[in-house]
């Protein structure tokens, strides 16, 4: 029932106002609803004047209010911003804009961050404060990224350094988390190389042993390509229909790889090795967490000691997680098991020197797991990356050697054939990797709609509407009879073997949210903090909203609509720019002081991204002060030969910067290591030849958003690259690919892509670009 009485709203909003804390909108929001009926009133002109001000202008009044309350919070919590980070770094300060950032009580907020402004700083930062300060349980708080390496970023900050136990997750794991708690049952989460499995078990499975549906299949979809090459290559199919199994065929394929190669084969294995560690791969094929890790497992499996990787061990360490020693190794049955630390004597190797925080972590991890393994009377080997023992430094290897021979473990090296012989095992989908790439990619897309159950309806729609002839649409529909028993065949083998791949982690989590408000247990978060919100996708924000919704959560989402690039993995900006009214009551707060880049290059490029007027005005600062932050460098014929030039020039004037080269497409990269002018290193290392002690990474623009280096340079500012002009794709791609949001201004996201790339610099970024002009990128003209 609505209280009517005017003086009774009056006493009540008087009494919101005399209180010193921050009225957030949703309780505004209760207020005016208690009292919807007396605002309604047709005879409210004639109230009196406070109850009009009240009708007219009371949310003015609250904001006032609110803003007075930061203000004053400002002073009274200076110490303890002044000092937050003085245990974990001393020169890290919080400027005023962090501070309302973190002293904001609203229940939604979109903090919009330039590049370089600190992100990672104030969100760390409003998780301590909201901890420590607002008494908000660590376990009432979930961080979200996207990335696995965004998490880490964040989890190192605020579980390790501050030693918060906030729950730090990608959207990916959070959906996991419910789903499990959803289905109340354990489920498995399917990686990729299980995913690529699924697709080479229905070739064994189901093609092989129909020979005729093998060949509609070949037949059928090596019509399309990936880049020049056809999704079957020539060699299977030439040989595929010699054979009744899978196994017959595989078993050929190995033998005239054999023969082909048995003359180069140390060459062959060499390289394939090198690759392998550059990509942290073992020869097992097993994704590990570092190049020494890889060269464990590669040193056991030279030496024929069976291991297992991250085997779990059956009892936990502590209660966070299950405890998975890096290698099992067993001997006479007996367990042996061996730790890689990665540390060594001066805790400086290479180009990396450990901060004493992350020293300190691994020695109290080396310390609990030590201790663990001593109580439980196991056989336990710890490794580091190197020792020095009586005077003589000693690897990891050597070490190992040291500790496998005390245990009597018995070595039989494997022959060059053997370890080649591994090595194709491992690529079981050689001559057909295109196709089972393809097939995942729209697999992925399909589930990813939350339209997935008629996605057959959606196909013959689709072929219905379109204007071609009937031969074309016969063909589609018979690509999509065969993508449907494909797409059967992978389900099949998902959830009812209690098993979910990513698109169903965020698709049930979304389907059945709402139905789970009676059994919240582990999912009442009081705050929901996103990472990265300019990549926001219609599935990741739907989960976000029903996630707040359900456990009446604030939500506090971070980001920067300059760098939205993603909208080929389904973000969408348009969520970023209608914030306001996909979130009621929401408040915007800008941090907009700069820590990477230079004011001239902050206003060279704020001109150029600020030509699209959908972009949000930002008024970014900085006390950098660098002349020419924008260098253009032209070629004629040989690109590399003035990228090489170019890296001299920085090294020459300073050999410890660190270069970060750029490209638009890997197939420059591809190029460019294929110039013999530079060396692919481990991960996205790159090595000058010319210059073998300068150091650079080497990586796409998507792959560097969100990174910063003392120096970049960008290949090839073409008409091609910037703007990109992306290849036709197939059509079931084209199909499911979610619907990107249409910008009205002319190449929006290229050039955002554009923006990134320039904003990874701490000083200069060199733009490599033809000396025709024509050639020449119009973004480049656009900058000067």
């Amino acid at each position: 029932m609505f209280v009517l009485d005017g003086e009774e709203c009056v006493l009540e909003f008087r009494q919101l106002l005399r209180q010193n804390r921050y009225i957030p909108f949703r309780e505004y929001q209760e207020f005016l609803n208690r009292y919807d009926d007396l605002f309604r009133r047709t005879d409210i002109t004639n109230e009196k004047e406070e109850l009009r001000t009240i009708a007219n202008s009371g949310y003015e009044l609250i904001q006032k209010h609110n803003q007075a309350v930061i203000d004053h919070q400002l002073v009274l919590y200076r110490d303890y911003f002044d000092h937050m980070f003085d245990e974990i770094d001393p020169s890290i300060h919080l400027d005023e804009e962090q501070r309302r950032a973190i002293l904001d009580q609203e229940d939604y907020s979109l903090i919009i961050a330039g590049a370089g402004a600190g992100k990672t700083t104030t969100m760390a930062a409003k998780v301590k404060f909201l901890v420590e300060q607002r008494n908000v349980s660590p376990s009432k708080i979930a961080v979200i990224s996207y990335t696995n390496q965004a998490t880490e970023e964040l989890e190192e900050r605020i579980r390790y350094e501050f030693h918060l136990p906030v729950h730090v997750m990608t959207f990916h794991s959070l959906g996991m988390q419910v789903v499990r708690h959803m289905f109340n049952t354990p489920l498995k989460p399917v990686v990729e190389g299980e995913q690529k499995q699924i697709i080479i078990d229905f070739v064994k499975q189901e093609l092989f042993p129909n020979p005729s549906l093998l060949d509609d299949y070949v037949e059928t979809f090596n019509a399309y390509k990936v880049g020049e090459y056809p999704l079957f290559s020539k060699g299977f199919v030439a040989n595929y229909k010699k054979f009744r199994t899978f196994d017959e065929y595989f078993a050929d394929y190995k033998k005239r790889k054999l023969a082909e190669n048995k003359d180069q084969l140390l060459k062959i294995v060499t390289y394939r090795m090198e690759n392998y560690l550059k990509d942290f791969r073992t020869l097992k094929n097993e994704r590990v967490k570092s190049e020494a890790e890889a060269r464990i497992a590669d040193f056991l499996f030279y030496n024929g000691i069976p291991y297992e990787y991250e085997q779990p061990y059956p009892e936990r360490i502590d209660q966070e997680r299950a405890y998975l020693p890096d290698f099992t190794i067993y001997v006479d049955d007996i367990p042996i098991y061996i730790e890689y630390y990665g540390l060594s004597t001066s805790t400086h190797h290479g180009t990396n020197t450990l901060s004493k925080r992350t020293f300190e972590k691994y020695q109290e991890i080396r310390h609990k797991k030590r201790v663990f393994h001593k109580n439980h009377h196991n056989r336990y080997i710890e490794l580091d990356y190197e020792l020095e023992i009586d005077g003589k430094k000693l690897s990891y290897l050597d070490i190992l050697k040291i500790e496998l021979a005390k245990y009597h473990v018995p070595m039989k090296p494997r022959s060059l054939e053997e370890i080649y012989d591994q090595i194709l095992d491992n690529n079981v989908e050689a001559e057909f990797f295109n196709f089972v790439n393809l097939m995942l990619d729209i697999i992925a897309k399909i589930k990813a709609n939350v339209n997935r159950n008629r996605y057959l309806d959606k196909i013959r729609e689709f072929v219905i509407s379109q204007d071609v002839p009937d031969s074309l649409k016969s063909t589609w529909i018979h690509e999509a009879k065969l993508l449907s028993r494909l797409y059967s065949y992978y389900e099949s083998q998902i959830l009812p073997k209690s098993r979910v791949d990513f698109a169903d982690m965020i698709y049930y989590a979304n389907k059945y949210m709402t139905s789970m408000r009676d059994n919240l247990s582990g999912l009442e978060y009081d705050y929901i903090i996103i990472d990265e919100y300019q990549d926001i996708s219609l599935d990741r924000y739907q989960f976000a909203k029903n996630l707040s919704v359900l456990s009446n959560a604030k939500v506090i989402s971070v980001g920067d609509d300059w760098q939205t690039i993603f909208s080929f993995a389904g973000s969408r900006i348009d969520l970023f720019y209608r914030y306001s009214q996909l979130f009621a009551g929401s408040k915007q707060l800008f941090i907009n002081h700069t820590y990477r880049n230079s004011q001239q290059l902050i206003n060279q490029v704020g001109q150029f991204i600020m030509k699209n007027p959908l972009q949000i005005k930002k008024d970014l600062i900085s006390s950098k002060r660098q002349d020419h932050p924008i260098r253009v460098r032209y070629y004629m014929d040989d690109e590399f030969a003035v990228l090489e030039t170019v890296i001299g020039e920085i090294y020459e004037q300073n050999p410890n910067q660190h270069i970060l080269i750029l490209a638009r497409r890997n197939k420059r990269l591809r190029d460019m290591f294929e110039s013999g002018q530079f060396i692919k290193g481990i991960g996205t290392r790159a090595v000058s030849k010319k210059y073998p002690n300068a150091y650079i990474d080497a990586m796409s623009v998507h792959s560097a958003k969100g990174l910063g280096a003392d120096q970049v340079i960008l290949l090839h500012v073409t008409d091609t690259d910037f703007p990109c002009i992306e290849p036709e794709r197939m059509w079931l791609v084209k199909l499911f690919t979610p619907t990107a949001f249409e910008e009205e201004f002319p190449d929006a996201e290229e050039r955002r892509v554009f923006y990134v790339a320039l904003t990874r610099t701490k000083n200069q970024v060199y733009l490599l670009t033809p000396s025709n002009i024509d050639k020449q990128s119009r973004f480049l003209k656009e900058l000067f």
